[in-house]
C-alpha cells in the first residue's frame, strides 16, 4: 500500500504527454494513444488499486468500452475508492478533456499524507 504519497513542484518532472502515456502503457501493459482515452476511468481504477491494493473492485470495471454510461459506472467505483481514501473528485476526469486528465497524471495521484490502511470494499456493496 502507498503511504505518504504526495507531489510537489520539487518532486515532479515536466514530462511530455508522450512520456506520460508511455509510463501508463508500461505500468498497465496497455495501448493508450491519447491522454483523452483515459476518460473511461479503467486506468485510474487500476492505478489506485496498485497504490492501495483492494481499494477498487476491479472485477466491476468495464474495460475496452466506448460507452459513456459505462465510463460513469467506472468513475462511480473510482469515486467510491477516492472518497474512502480521501483523494480528489472525478467530475472533471470523466469529461475526456486532455488538460484535466494530463494534470491528474502529472500530480501522480496525489493523496493525503495521513492515509492509513484502508479495508477493502465489501463484496456486495453497490456503487
Amino acid at each position: 500500500m502507498a503511504v505518504n504519497v504526495f507531489s510537489t513542484s520539487a518532486t515532479t518532472e515536466n514530462l511530455s504527454r508522450h512520456d506520460m502515456l508511455n509510463w501508463v502503457n508500461d505500468c498497465l501493459q496497455s495501448n493508450f494513444v491519447k491522454v483523452e482515452e483515459l476518460c473511461t476511468g479503467a486506468a485510474y481504477c487500476q492505478f489506485i488499486d496498485m497504490l492501495f491494493p483492494g481499494s477498487v473492485m476491479l472485477k466491476k470495471i468495464k474495460f475496452n468500452t466506448n460507452l459513456e454510461h459505462e465510463y460513469i459506472n467506472n468513475f462511480k467505483i473510482l469515486q467510491y475508492a477516492f472518497k474512502r481514501l480521501q483523494i480528489v473528485p472525478v467530475d472533471k476526469l470523466i469529461k475526456g478533456k486532455f488538460q484535466d486528465n494530463f494534470e491528474f497524471l502529472q500530480d501522480g495521484f496525489a493523496a493525503p499524507e495521513d492515509v492509513e490502511d484502508v479495508p477493502p470494499p465489501p463484496e456486495e456493496e453497490e456503487y
